[in-house]
């Protein structure tokens, strides 16, 4: 087994085995035979082992496991604990989202604090028959289809090479201890209903199952090449970036076939699933205004195209004050500010309102639109909805909400970039102008 660790590694140009690796370890089965074959090899390496705790007594016997296990290996150890169920809760994720976040997020931070190569863990050929059943059965793109990677950036998996059942006869025939995880053995997490249920059924048809998972892993990994390079170009002619929103341009779209597969590929790195997509491929001919939700980004539907964003919090109660002698203010707008006479007046852009000075209230106040905000757009002699405004100037759902406002005591005398209130302009009693620049980047 050790022979074929090295040539998987070798084959794969997993790292450099001159070079230091960092081992994630919880003390079961896998990783701790990974452990022992990076030790017999010769690799440098130090042990990490993070504890979920999410069982008890257990968990922290698992941490004293690892912690022996390092010593006899004579390599560093490290150790954290995370509050897991609690972070799932904050999140509102799953209890296993949370623990795979957290541990990424750690496991980052001591490869660059103590400059290892790479991140291994401890994937074998059962997990990776998982993985691509579990992606599968969620809907998934090519590359979730072909599973997991040997190596992807610095994570590495050189265990890949081997199935469980080889893996737990190299730990028998070298009396390799390890510990078990209860949490493996219950059908609550979908991956142990598969691996209890499904699996067993799968090889009473094909009991060399995991070797021909693998062959087609490595074949699909081809065609993914080829499809990324493809996907890559539509990529770069439909969607175009503004100001931290994406835009996809539906006409250009409608140009590649099929376009239910390319709307996947282009969706799915924003966190939309495959039933999302098709509820949206339904929506390309339909009137602007819907909206869809993933985990981190919002898609909204306008005429020509749709606008995605990363979700944010919330800025409705966001209030600046700007004093009379403020000059220049740079969140959350940069913006300037100044005096000058009715002679010396500016040209008018969309980006510069000039006010009557005499008729504000100080201190101004930036902040966002409201529902049942009004003002009276320049020109008409009503006031009229905000909202209703924002419609009639065809302005994006995502860009109503990152729009602000100049107010003046209760009137918003300018929705900036766009119109200043009629009430304010300049006239021809006007002696004083203030003049509100958006240095819009």
């Amino acid at each position: 087994m050790l022979k074929d660790f090295l040539n998987f590694i070798s084959a794969h140009r997993l790292f450099d085995p001159n070079q230091k690796q960092l081992l994630a370890i919880s003390g079961g089965i896998d990783s701790v035979v990974m452990g022992t074959l990076f030790h017999q090899a010769g690799i440098p390496f130090g042990v990490a082992h993070l504890n979920h705790q999410l069982r008890g007594e257990e968990s922290e016997g698992d941490r004293l496991f690892v912690e022996d296990l390092s010593t006899e290996w004579e390599v560093p150890f490290y150790a954290n604990n995370f509050r897991t169920r609690h972070f799932a809760g904050e999140k509102g994720i799953s209890i296993q989202m949370a623990a795979r976040e957290n541990r990424m997020w750690w496991l980052e931070g001591l490869k660059e604090e103590h400059q290892y190569e790479t991140i291994a863990l401890g994937s074998h050929q059962d997990d990776q028959v998982e993985t691509i059943l579990l992606n599968l059965s969620r809907g998934s793109s090519i590359s979730g289809l072909r599973g997991m990677l040997p190596r992807s950036g610095h994570w590495v998996k050189p265990m890949l090479f081997a199935s469980k059942a080889q893996i737990a006869q190299f730990a028998q025939d070298n009396r390799i201890e390890y510990r078990q995880d209860s949490s493996n053995q219950t059908d609550y997490y979908e991956r142990n209903r598969i691996r209890h249920h499904v699996i067993p059924q799968l090889k009473q048809i094909n009991p060399s199952l995991e070797k021909t998972v693998m062959r087609n892993t490595a074949y699909l990994r081809a065609i993914e090449l080829v499809w990324q390079e493809k996907v890559d170009e539509v990529r770069a002619n439909v969607l175009e970036s503004d100001n931290h929103q994406i835009r996809l341009q539906l006409s250009l779209l409608a140009q590649y076939q099929p376009v239910s597969a390319y709307l996947f590929e282009l969706l799915h790195p924003f966190g939309f699933n495959s039933h999302q997509s098709d509820v949206l491929l339904e929506m390309m001919e339909a009137p602007p205004g819907k909206e869809m939700h993933s985990a981190t980004h919002s898609l909204y539907t306008d005429r020509q195209h749709w606008i995605i964003v990363p979700k944010s919090e919330p800025v409705q109660s966001c209030h600046y004050s700007i004093g009379a002698g403020t000059e220049s203010i740079e969140q959350p707008l940069s913006m300037c500010f100044r005096k000058c006479t009715i002679d010396h007046q500016p040209a008018g852009k969309a980006t510069l309102a000039t006010l009557d000075a005499d008729r504000l209230q100080f201190p101004l106040a930036l902040r966002t639109w409201r529902p049942g905000d009004r003002f009276r757009p320049l020109g008409m002699t009503g006031s009229k909805k905000l909202s209703d405004f924002f419609t009639d100037q065809k302005i994006s759902r995502p860009n109503k909400q990152s729009t602000w406002l100049l107010c003046s005591g209760e009137d918003i005398v300018w929705v900036v970039g766009h119109r200043i209130d009629d009430r304010y302009k300049i006239g021809e009693a006007t002696k004083n102008i203030y003049i509100a620049e958006w240095l819009k980047a």
